[in-house]
């Protein structure tokens, strides 16, 4: 008998398996871009409290984006709405890299600004393709293997 959360693992395909990879990825980089990590940065570069609250609202006001933005899904395809998302979100994420660089060169006004630029920027570029995740899932993963794809996603992740 194998460990619960692993029990199904071995009943998924490699394309359903690489999948989890993925997923375990962009969530990675969602939980650090708009989790507790981010409060914390933010903090530590002395943000004012009400502009964490502005970070945090962009996460569930680019949610929202998701329902006008299913018509590209339609026009370029889940898997390449997909992979132009990601690769943007990632350009948009490595703009935090950035903020100690404004905030020794220009003060932390223009430090906070561009914490809240490269945020809202992967806010908004993760609502838009986040409409072909699923439709993206149900093509890769056999009908068959979804139920044990699903369990073990949830489990992991």
């Amino acid at each position: 008998m194998g460990v619960p959360v692993l029990s199904d693992l071995h009943k998924l395909s490699q394309p359903p398996r690489q999948f989890l990879v993925f997923s375990a990825l962009n969530l990675f980089t969602w939980f650090s871009i708009g989790g507790p990590v981010m409060v914390l940065f933010a903090r530590h570069i002395d943000m004012p409290a009400s502009w964490i609250g502005v970070l945090n609202s962009f996460l569930q006001l680019a949610t929202l984006l998701v329902i006008v933005t299913i018509p590209l899904v339609l026009r370029l395809g889940s898997k390449r709405l997909l992979l132009i998302t990601w690769s943007l979100q990632s350009v948009a994420a490595s703009l935090l890299f950035t903020v100690p660089w404004a905030l020794k060169n220009y003060g932390p006004h223009v430090g906070w600004c561009v914490m809240l630029a490269a945020v809202l920027g992967f806010c908004l570029v993760r609502a838009t393709g986040i409409g072909g995740w699923f439709p993206l899932i149900h093509d890769v993963v056999p009908k068959v293997e979804q139920g044990a794809f699903f369990s073990t996603e949830m489990a992991l992740l």
